[in-house]
């Protein structure tokens, strides 16, 4: 399980002339860069635009060395993605014999982008956390019986399995959220989990559903943040 979101802040040639407070604060602003790392992606701030880019649209990541000929060089870190863009971002002054934040991001883009490859795919009744055809009610309901909180029906998904699969930074957003409904519906710490989780992710919209779940006191609730949560990671997995 990913900690937290790693966020990483710098400010490149923040150097500027006295025009007057206003115009000093809006260059600053415009030349801040934010990139925050989360497990379902990145979201950057460079200046006053923002973005969110899925793990599966970054092809590469490359940390490049300033060039020795040029003195006002810079390290940077660029993000080569699949539609054929590369977003280059400058790191550290080449004068610099290391460029630890460069490093930095390149470490954390990797430690997240190598998190799905080790989660452990669903088998078996775990296929039937997801959502499949179902309205969002029948996806509550089914999700409910497969830890066993129908009294006549036996549990299909052993507890630790459920942990397991709630603590998962791998597993799709929408999985462990009905991971934790259903440790929540058999006296677990599912919602706790939930919160944790949401922690680690950059997309807002996908963090508010988590958190909406795991603070709901209705079923309606819990079963429209999940609609909400599989249709948001069908759209991330069209994209990849």
């Amino acid at each position: 399980m990913l900690a937290a979101a790693r966020t990483l802040v710098w400010q490149p040639l923040a150097w500027v002339a006295l025009f007057g407070a206003v115009a000093a604060c809006a260059a600053l602003l415009a030349r801040r860069q934010r990139i925050t790392v989360g497990v379902d992606g990145v979201y950057v701030e460079r200046g006053f635009t923002r973005r969110f880019l899925p793990h599966d649209a970054i092809e590469a990541v490359c940390h490049l060395r300033p060039r020795p000929a040029h003195a006002d060089a810079w390290w940077q870190v660029e993000l080569g993605l699949r539609s054929g863009e590369g977003l280059a971002f400058a790191t550290s002054p080449g004068t610099q014999l290391r460029d630890g934040l460069g490093q930095d991001i390149v470490e954390a883009l990797k430690e997240a982008r190598g998190i799905r490859l080790q989660s452990r795919p669903l088998v078996g009744d775990e296929v039937g956390l997801q959502r499949g055809q179902r309205s969002g009610s029948e996806w509550l309901l089914a999700i409910k019986r497969l830890a066993g909180a129908d009294a006549y029906r036996k549990a299909c998904i052993s507890t630790d399995r459920l942990e397991e699969l709630c603590d998962d930074s791998g597993s799709d957003a929408a999985v462990r959220a009905a991971s934790a409904v259903a440790l929540e519906a058999v006296g677990g710490d599912g919602c706790e989990r939930l919160r944790l989780a949401a922690g680690e992710y950059v997309m807002d919209s996908q963090r508010r559903a988590l958190l909406r779940i795991a603070d709901a006191d209705d079923d309606d609730t819990v079963a429209e943040a999940l609609a909400e949560l599989e249709a948001m990671q069908t759209e991330l997995n069209s994209a990849r």
